[in-house]
Formats: structure tokens, sequence, C-alpha cells
């Protein structure tokens, strides 16, 4: 993900849009009912599949949710589920193992059916709290990856990818259709007084990050190859003021195509 807030993430997964495109800046902005009708999911049942989605949906306020767009939906309606529960005989149950139930019981009901089905999971574990041992106990059990899941399930799937998604499908790229990736955008335009705006363009030779929230604006240019933990900043640098020039272009082009 590229903007490293929940809610902007969660809504990057799935629309497939940077936040420039869909703009969900805030933890109170939902989509619009047009921009819903074109999250992965969405399109997937437009087109014959049965759909569930658990765990924490994160983007707008929970009675908001588009929860009457799908088949299964069991998702807390608060933006923050607890992390710890008790089960049936009053044993401790993590929030993680709580999830895991609700997917068999989709799994059981859709998963019987010659239907097509897809199910989202979106697990809290991420946002676990300081100083509580029972929130941290599942380090190696859980381990998760999000990527572009958006064009790669509808393509798979076979259902037309919307123009509005953005970014290459990763499909096209096993298969060599599509160039491969030299950089990618990262941008945090959210108005939170601790975090100062900020764009930045990352390849496998150079990070450059420009803070436009900041007065006056700030940048910062590493060499990653020789620098990797990102200590020395070479914007002051002579011997790298041409690759400094390049990557205000490369970022200056990246954030223009994801408006």
């Amino acid at each position: 993900m590229t903007t490293s807030i929940c809610c902007c993430s969660r809504a990057s997964i799935l629309s497939r849009q940077y936040v420039s495109g869909h703009g969900i800046k805030g933890f109170s902005t939902p989509f619009s009912q047009e921009a819903v009708k074109e999250t992965y999911l969405l399109l997937l049942k437009e087109n014959g599949y049965s759909i569930g989605f658990i765990g924490k949906y994160g983007v707008g306020n929970p009675y908001e949710f588009p929860d009457t767009l799908y088949d299964y939906w069991v998702c807390d309606a608060k933006r923050q589920p607890n992390y710890e529960y008790e089960d049936e005989n009053g044993h401790f149950i993590h929030y993680t193992d709580l999830v895991n139930k609700r997917i068999m019981k989709f799994l059981n009901t859709y998963g019987k059916e010659e239907k097509p089905f897809c199910l989202s999971v979106s697990f809290k574990a991420p946002h676990c709290e300081d100083r509580d041992s029972h929130q941290f106990i599942y380090v190696e059990r859980y381990r998760y990856l999000y990527s572009g899941v958006a064009p790669n399930i509808l393509s798979l799937a076979g259902v037309k990818i919307p123009a509005r998604m953005q970014g290459v499908n990763a499909l096209n790229l096993l298969l060599n259709e599509a160039p491969k990736r030299e950089e990618f955008f990262y941008e945090h335009n959210l108005d939170i007084p601790t975090i100062p705006k900020s764009e930045a363009v990352i390849s496998p030779k150079y990070g450059y990050i420009k803070y436009s929230g900041l007065n006056p604006e700030f940048e910062e240019l590493y060499n990653l190859e020789d620098d990797p933990n990102e200590k020395t900043n070479l914007v002051g640098d002579p011997d790298y003021a041409e690759g400094l020039e390049e990557y205000r272009l490369i970022l200056s082009r990246l954030a223009s195509e994801a408006k």
C-alpha cells in the first residue's frame, strides 16, 4: 500500500486506486454510492459471484458500511473491533481466531454451492496495542501481505477491470505482457497535525521524499544501494544534484498520474 494509514490502505485494496484517486483521506469518509459499486467485490457480485466480508471494513462510519450489498457480512459495528473475546465456554479467544470461525461458517455455506464466491477477510491484528501480551501471541502464526488484489482477482474471474483502477495487473507482469515497474509512488496527504504531508518515489536505487506539509518544504534523497537504512540525506550533495532533479521530475509525473 502506498499510504501508511489504515483507512486509506483499505480503500486502496478495495478500489485499487491511490488516495489521490479514491479520495478517502479521513476515518469518517465513506465510498460514494458510485465508487462502492466499482470495488472489486461488488464487481464480482455483478458477474454472478456470492460475496462476503469478514473483519474490519474500516472505510467510513459503521452506519455507512455497505453491508446490505453483500451476501454475507460479519463486521463489528465499530471502527476498531476488540481484540479479546470469550467463546461459548467463557474462555479467552483472540479476535483473529474469532475471524477464523466466521470464515469457516462462510465456507460451510457458500463453499458448497456451485455458484462461484469471493470472501474478503480484513484482520485487526496489525493494530495491536502495546503492553498487552494477549495481542502479541500470533506474531509467528499469522503473517499477511496485501498487494493490488483487486485487478488480479477480477482478471482471474474474467471480469473487466474498470478504467478507474490504477496500477498494473500482476498477472500481466508474470506473463511478460506489461513493463516491469521500476519505482512506486507513496503519498500521505491527510490532515493529521503530528504527521506532515508528504509524497515519495522509491526505486531499487534511490528513495526521494518531499514534505510539502512543512514550512519551509523539506526534501530527502537516499542512495538505497549504499545506504539502505537511510541515514545520509543526499539532497545537499553536489554529486547527486542530477539524480535529485531526475527524481523530482519522476515524483511530479507519478503524483499527476495518481489523480
